[in-house]
């Protein structure tokens, strides 16, 4: 209760669409769920029957599930459903890898949620999905001490187009208590490449496992930031006055001979010409880079 409290709190304020949870330890086979979040119920619910393993999916209350859709692994390892969302359909898999550091216990697990992931898309189509949990598996270390289990959930994502939301900077999700040092990235979130990833956050609290959460854009178009510069800008006097400066000390600052010489010497190398009339005299070091494009 005291561990659940600050995600309880959290949810609150976010209110996310699913809330997936791992290693929940739920003894009870028709454990319904009910009040543990508000304005969710619970949607799948894989558990051993004993305080160890298990993996439930909380679904905001008002997404449909798709009907025969929800498999549930008695081994409390891992869980699967399908959805109606905001007109889409949607797989969501709960994952809790094999902790024992067992290559073929960890192949049996994943080896099951892939199978019944193929039925679904054979079965639905080549819909969107979301997997997330704690795997159990190092995907960003080159020797795995799973190396079977690691490369079988390597080949699914490649197989079905999915994505790896922390695979940017892959910031540790697992710490070894009182030795703040010891970390690990473990837990993922996985997703459909059709799917636009607009945030993801780790998060840590009290556990050894941080809290990982993303934001979707599912089935929509990837949002039109603000433009920074307006076309009109391109014209004005105080842009034509400036820019002609601005790019002559770009292609020096990047020139071997003058990045490193005084702005007098400059002055009398340019000699009021246009960059286009002496860029092609400059050794330019970032040329693949495209500096000398930077006056169009």
């Amino acid at each position: 209760e005291t561990d659940i409290a600050p995600l309880r709190l959290r949810v609150h304020n976010t209110r996310p669409d699913f809330i997936v949870l791992t290693e929940t330890r739920n003894e009870d086979n028709e454990y319904n769920g009910n009040k543990v979040f508000r304005g969710y119920r619970l949607g799948q619910h894989s558990t051993s029957c004993r305080r160890a393993g298990g993996v439930m999916v909380f679904v905001k209350k008002g997404i449909r599930t798709l009907e025969g859709t929800v498999r549930n692994a008695r081994n409390g390892h891992c869980t699967i459903g399908a959805y109606e969302y905001n007109g889409n359909k949607i797989i969501v898999g709960g994952i809790y890898g094999d902790s024992s550091g067992s290559d073929r216990l960890a192949v049996e697990i994943f080896t099951e949620y892939i199978e019944w992931h193929r039925e679904l898309i054979m079965r639905l189509g080549n819909i969107n999905a979301i997997i997330a949990g704690d795997f159990n598996i190092k995907l960003d270390a080159q020797q795995s001490t799973k190396p079977r289990a690691t490369n079988i959930v390597r080949e699914f994502l490649e197989e079905f187009g999915m994505r790896d939301a922390g695979e940017e900077e892959r910031l540790p999700t697992w710490r070894r208590p009182h030795l703040p040092r010891s970390k690990s990235r473990l837990d993922y979130i996985f997703y459909t490449e059709q799917i636009i990833l607009e945030d993801f956050r780790v998060v840590w609290g009290r556990t050894d496992h941080a809290e990982l959460s993303s934001i979707f854009n599912v089935g929509g178009a990837r949002k039109h930031t603000k433009p920074l510069l307006k076309d009109w800008v391109l014209a004005t006097e105080n842009f034509l006055s400036r820019a002609p400066g601005v790019i002559s000390e770009i292609l020096l600052d990047h020139g071997s001979q003058y990045r490193n010489r005084s702005y007098m010497d400059r002055e009398v190398f340019v000699d009021n010409r246009n960059p286009r009339q002496y860029e092609q005299d400059l050794d330019i070091l970032d040329r693949e880079a495209d500096i000398c494009n930077s006056h169009i």
